[in-house]
């Protein structure tokens, strides 16, 4: 898959697996309980507070701009290593 492309939705859920320890778990799944949030609206939160968070520090655009696709390499080429 190469996403670069042009029809590409970049408004479409993707679905990743993460590791995480165990306590951060423990405290995703204590937080789901508690807020009826779910963990992957958690966790959407906090890479969004963590790239916004990024961009204050650099002073400039979050990294994740209109112009992704200038800057992301096909994920499925392994020429590179």
């Amino acid at each position: 898959m190469d996403i670069r492309d042009d029809d590409m939705d970049l408004d479409e859920d993707k679905t990743m697996k993460v590791s995480l320890p165990k306590r951060l778990h423990l405290k995703l799944h204590s937080l789901k309980i508690l807020t009826g949030t779910t963990v992957s609206e958690m966790v959407e939160e906090a890479v969004v507070a963590y790239f916004e968070e990024r961009a204050d520090e650099e002073g400039g655009e979050e990294p994740l701009g209109e112009d992704l696709g200038e800057e992301v390499i096909d994920e499925t080429d392994t020429s590179s290593a």
